[in-house]
């Protein structure tokens, strides 16, 4: 009896230290944060998307389609700006939301949303590389490895007043004395535009971000883990095989 109350015991410890929660391993998932400038020419600086009221612009909006690297829950969203142009950029509301899938592709569905002052970020020119952090926990959004989600980014407030974010760089000037546009490339997904009230259009560049995933495994046992467990009940049989045959003895 002892042995098999030993066994047993061995086994269901393993079991529940598979099952159990483990702590919290929050990682950088998707990185797509534009590098420093390494200025050549006057010109050398920020390309920018504007989002707001702006010249020729007026209610210029932005979503950002990411794919998911990593799975677990969504923690959090960096992003590049946003960084403050216009008169009355500091009377800016910025309004981002989430969304599960992807906005462009149709049939994305509205996780959560947020509304943050514009004066309320740690605004820079546009050669920083100030980013703003918006925390996701609460949203409990569950992410998987190779689904796509979207970023909505727009910006309420009077004429005169929006928000930059970065897409890429001018690190100089050509043969010609014009500026040499490198765009931020992410491969997991597109940013859209759209001004005007017009159709949203995919964008060269992507803006700079960051996301970060909590890959805790939430009761789901590794593959090692898994093996124990089955040496463990494996002990536990052989202990109930053997005390069935001094029984029968």
């Amino acid at each position: 009896m002892a042995k098999f109350s030993s066994a047993f015991l061995c086994a269901a410890s393993l079991w529940i230290a598979g099952v159990s929660p483990v702590a919290a391993a929050v990682v950088i998932d998707q990185d797509a944060i534009v590098p420093p400038n390494q200025p050549i020419g006057p010109q050398a600086g920020r390309i920018a998307l504007t989002v707001g009221n702006r010249g020729q612009i007026v209610n210029g909006r932005a979503f950002q389609t990411i794919t998911a690297g990593k799975t677990g829950t969504l923690t959090g969203f960096e992003v590049q700006g946003p960084f403050a142009i216009g008169a009355n950029a500091l009377q800016v509301t910025m309004h981002f939301s989430l969304w599960s899938g992807d906005l462009f592709a149709g049939g994305a569905t509205l996780l959560g949303e947020t509304f943050s002052p514009l004066a309320s970020f740690g605004l820079g020119s546009l050669n920083t590389q100030a980013a703003a952090f918006f925390p996701l926990e609460d949203l409990s959004f569950q992410v998987t490895a190779g689904t796509k989600f979207s970023v909505m980014m727009e910006a309420f407030g009077p004429p005169d007043g929006a928000g930059l974010f970065t897409i890429g760089n001018v690190p100089g000037l050509d043969a010609n004395n014009r500026p040499i546009f490198q765009y931020n490339q992410y491969a997991g997904g597109e940013l859209y535009y759209s001004v005007n009230g017009g159709a949203f259009r995919v964008m060269p560049g992507d803006i700079g971000f960051r996301t970060y995933v909590d890959e805790a495994a939430g009761g789901v046992p590794e593959a090692a883990t898994w093996a124990l467990m089955l040496v463990g009940f494996g002990a536990a049989g052989a202990a109930l095989r053997g005390k069935r045959r001094l029984a029968r003895a």
